[in-house]
Parts: C-alpha cells; sequence; structure tokens
C-alpha cells in the first residue's frame, strides 16, 4: 500500500481517539526532535508533502494540527527513531497507541495520547526509509482537539 493511503487509513482511525479536554495542550516546539534530523519546508519533498497534505486534508474543524517534515541521517533505521520518540514521550505521560503502529519496508508509524482521558492530543510519528536521494524521511505530526 503506498504511505499516504496508509498514513490517510491511520489517521481515520486517529479522528475517534480525540475526545474531551483537561489538560493544557502541549505546542510542538516542546518535542524534541529526532538527533541530527534536519527540518525542511514544504515544496522541499513530494513524498513529505503528499504525507502532510494527506494528513491536514483529513484534519476537521474541530482539530488543530503541526506537522513537520525532517530527513534523517542516513542509514537511520526505524527502531531507534521509533524507540527515541517511545522513550520521550512516555516519560512525558503520552500513552502508546497501538491502533496508530505499522511497520513495513516502505513506511512505518506509531503515535501516542496524552491529556484528559489520554485523549485530548495524539502525536504521530511517520517514517520512510528512502527519499529521492536515499535518505529516510521523518513526518512528526501533533494534533489537538480545540478549546
Amino acid at each position: 500500500m503506498h504511505p499516504v493511503a496508509r498514513l490517510a487509513l491511520l489517521f481515520c482511525a486517529l479522528l475517534p481517539l480525540l475526545a474531551g479536554c483537561g489538560d493544557r495542550p502541549v505546542a510542538l516546539t516542546a518535542i524534541p526532535a529526532f538527533p541530527e534530523a534536519v527540518e525542511f519546508a514544504p515544496g522541499a519533498s513530494v513524498t513529505a508533502d503528499s504525507l502532510a497534505g494527506a494528513l491536514q486534508g483529513a484534519v476537521s474543524a474541530d482539530l488543530t494540527s503541526d506537522i513537520r517534515r525532517y530527513r534523517l541521517p542516513a542509514n537511520t533505521p526505524w527502531g531507534e527513531v521509533e524507540r527515541f520518540y517511545r522513550e520521550g514521550l512516555e516519560r512525558a505521560g503520552w500513552k502508546a497507541a497501538p491502533e496508530l503502529r505499522t511497520e513495513s519496508s516502505s513506511f512505518s508509524s506509531a503515535g501516542w495520547l496524552r491529556g484528559a482521558q489520554a485523549r485530548e492530543q495524539v502525536l504521530l510519528i511517520g517514517y520512510a526509509p528512502n527519499l529521492a536521494d536515499g535518505a529516510p524521511l521523518l513526518i512528526v505530526a501533533l494534533f489537538s482537539k480545540k478549546s
């Protein structure tokens, strides 16, 4: 399945998770980027733009989103990226969302929930192992219920 289609399906699973309010939302800037990841702007990668566009296009009016695109050092494995986010987010009180986890040779993702009943915000990471230049792509997306 194409990474954009897979991400769209994941996002459909994500929408029902966002309910309620309570804890003060965190900003994506408060979540550390993977070490040595280089953020790039919209337009720098067709793949990154497709993935980010699929997510932004699926966001309903009652959600906010912040999506960042990163190029990772060559040969950075998915397991290392997932472990970095899992350890940091779970220490900060986020709860893993197994329904947002997928792994394949072309695209992998994982998600975490936080807030009132662990359902006010969702952080989703998506990983594609090869951009056109061979470097892995990382998408980090934070979705929050509007207050």
